[in-house]
């Protein structure tokens, strides 16, 4: 009967052990599951965060794109109605002294509209150039936050550790 005993005792005490192994097993287990699923919805986060900053990046790009041209398409506008003035002037010129002064003042204009187009065309050139770069911070700063989700750091630190 010792032996029953015996082996009743250390059947008891493997279920124990075992019982004692599987709890142990669960919380490692739920742990690395609550770490896995922080991580991911961390970084989902960020990517959700990001597709609005790059949304209202484009937009921005966008609008001082057209606030460019509708600056620039007004300023032409009256530039372009001050020179169909000037040519009516013209029309009604009495002698040719009247003629060449009208004549001169349209010239200037037509100076004025092209100023007015160069400096429109330097302007969005500026801009153009301007959106790649905006467009590399943008991405080089989102990488940067999801480096810190990954925990790595970036090739430049590395030589500092």
């Amino acid at each position: 009967m010792p032996t029953v005993e015996r082996r009743k005792l250390e059947a008891k005490t493997l279920i124990l052990n075992a019982v004692k192994y599987m709890e142990d097993f669960d919380y490692r287990m739920n742990e690395v599951s609550n770490a896995i699923v922080a991580f991911f919805r961390d970084l989902a986060t960020k990517i959700d965060a990001n597709k609005e900053k790059l949304k209202q990046t484009e937009i921005a790009f966008q609008v001082a794109l057209a606030g460019c041209g509708d600056l620039h398409d007004e300023l032409a506008s009256e530039q372009e109605d001050q020179l169909a003035l000037k040519v009516e002037e013209m029309r009604k010129a009495i002698h040719h002294v009247e003629l060449n002064e009208r004549l001169q003042q349209c010239f200037d204009l037509l100076d004025a509209i092209t100023k007015t187009y160069r400096t429109y065309n330097v302007e969005y050139i500026k801009l153009v150039d301007a959106h790649p770069n905006t467009m590399d911070n943008f991405f080089r700063s989102f990488e940067r936050e999801c480096m810190v989700s990954f925990r790595m750091m970036e090739e430049s630190k590395r030589d500092e550790i």
